[in-house]
């Protein structure tokens, strides 16, 4: 799956800070996610269908994520309802940072959620995921429905985002 795919991409452990754990892999999961599911409601009842078959999918990583840490089955329902109930506030929120003319919205819904276990993360590594969330957006806007559903080319290489890089140029690499 193409979400997951991006949401590994080592650039944003090794280079943008986001820890390499259990919270940063869902956050970082939850992000690619919200940029596709957003691109979908624009597709009517097609999108609206594999949004659902998405979510479904996401959901059940989320299950088999919970039992491969150890969690067992009387626990694995009550996790699951934080996780969604997580995942919905943070859809809302990068609805509303993408929406806002103003890119600190975006940034602090980051700061807030993907960083929210780093109390110190600079605002380099901040500006550079933003970027790189605008990137996406622009990427998936400019993709068709079939090349949405087949996961082909929808999001650019993280590790073109760098802190102290010159993250700015257009012509950035699929991971796909």
């Amino acid at each position: 799956m193409a979400v997951h795919a991006a949401a590994r991409q080592p650039a944003f452990y090794t280079t943008l800070g986001v820890p390499d754990s259990f919270d940063g892999r869902f956050e970082l999961l939850v992000m690619h996610a919200q940029l596709v599911l957003r691109r979908l409601r624009a597709e009517g009842k097609d999108g609206a269908d594999l949004a659902q078959r998405l979510f479904d999918i996401l959901t059940g990583h989320f299950d088999e994520a919970l039992r491969a840490i150890g969690v067992g089955d009387m626990g694995v329902g009550k996790r699951i309802k934080v996780m969604t109930s997580a995942f919905y506030g943070r859809l809302s929120a990068y609805d509303a940072g993408l929406d806002a003319r103003e890119p600190t919205v975006l940034r602090e819904a980051l700061r807030r959620n993907l960083y929210g276990t780093v109390p110190d993360i600079g605002d380099a590594n901040l500006e550079a995921v933003r970027a790189y969330v605008e990137a996406t957006q622009q990427r998936l806007t400019e993709r068709s429905f079939d090349a949405i559903k087949a996961g082909d080319g929808l999001f650019p290489d993280a590790a073109v985002y760098r802190p102290d890089g010159d993250w700015s140029r257009s012509d950035t690499v699929d991971i796909a």
